[in-house]
């Protein structure tokens, strides 16, 4: 990752000097795995490098002259976020929003601790120390949560209900205490009354949710209070479900393993076309035409993309492509 920013910077200074301009650095980081071997961790550790790697190449740039761009998911977006609701004839169509649930927890969690990482490293660059003392000990404890999931050996949601650790402080130790004795174990089963069980389940299940939902919240209200960390950080707003290609393979052997492969395949992609998007319109998300928090216009290079489209399974095996194309050379406000 730091031989791969110094390669791009390399570039971009080349670029000004040869065209006698001055561009700004954008730099785009894509990286989402929610399949394959564990792979929440790798979405922590790989943005972990990012930001490690950030923090030792941008460290002596003008801050005016770059700017990180970071592929969102609407996975984050918090548990109460509305349904789409929209007319057709007669009848009101109502379309279940992507957002925090049990079912996507985990992934959602480690994109959460993603943009974390990588907003700690702008923080610090922007000198706005005061906002990195409040991600610091957030990130680690989302770190914790996520290396308990991968721990459990399945990353189940149920399994990481009884070990979590409530980033924000949520939840009462006295709650904690009878949680834990409550849960089923050998030593414990005498012990167990079901209906307590299920009730606190159902209480602390909740105390999660809301809780990264709350992470998901205070990410908005750092960029609504900071316009300066918005000028140089950007996380896409609107991806949900988008068929490319770093789907393909851990899909297709989830499907290989089915009695009818192609019927497994169509079913999965049905399901989700209610939260479907087009991959030019996701990609058209990382290029806002408009954006009423910034003012003043300048020209931006696209020098640098980090993304996992042919990503291996394998975390130690991730690749990174640089493109440099300047007829991508446009003028957008940042």
């Amino acid at each position: 990752m730091l031989n791969l920013l110094n390669t791009a910077l390399d570039g971009w200074r080349a670029y000004n000097n040869a065209n006698n301009t001055t561009t700004r650095l954008v730099v785009y980081f894509t990286l989402g795995f929610h399949k394959g071997d564990d792979p929440f961790t790798s979405n922590m550790c790989v943005a972990s490098d990012f930001r490690d790697a950030l923090l030792e190449t941008f460290h002596d740039l003008q801050p005016n002259s770059w700017r990180v761009v970071f592929t969102g998911t609407d996975a984050t977006r918090h548990s109460t976020y509305p349904d789409g609701v929209f007319e057709q004839g007669n009848k009101m169509l109502t379309i279940p929003s992507y957002k925090i649930t049990k079912w996507n927890y985990i992934y959602a969690m480690s994109k959460l601790g993603q943009f974390f990482l990588v907003k700690s490293a702008v923080a610090q660059l922007l000198h706005l120390f005061d906002i990195n003392e409040l991600l610091v000990p957030i990130i680690a404890k989302i770190q914790k949560n996520v290396t308990n999931a991968a721990q459990m050996g399945d990353n189940s949601y149920e399994a990481l209900v009884t070990n979590y650790i409530p980033t924000l402080e949520s939840e009462s130790i006295s709650n904690r205490l009878l949680y834990i004795f409550l849960s089923p174990g050998k030593k414990k089963k005498k012990y167990r009354r079901d209906d307590m069980w299920s009730s606190l389940f159902q209480r602390r299940s909740k105390l999660l949710i809301d809780d990264l939902s709350s992470i998901s919240k205070f990410i908005d209200d750092t960029f609504a209070k900071v316009p300066r960390l918005r000028e140089h950080f950007m996380i896409t707003n609107g991806i949900s479900i988008s068929y490319t290609t770093l789907h393909c393979k851990p899909w297709t052997m989830d499907a290989v393993k089915e009695e009818n492969p192609r019927l497994h395949i169509v079913q999965q992609i049905i399901y989700r076309l209610k939260n479907a998007i087009s991959t030019e319109y996701a990609a058209a998300l990382h290029f806002p035409t408009n954006d009423t928090h910034v003012s003043g216009q300048k020209k931006e290079l696209s020098l640098i993309s980090v993304n996992t489209a042919e990503m291996s399974l394998d975390a130690s095996e991730t690749t990174a492509e640089m493109s440099l194309d300047t007829s991508d050379e446009m003028e957008c406000e940042c």
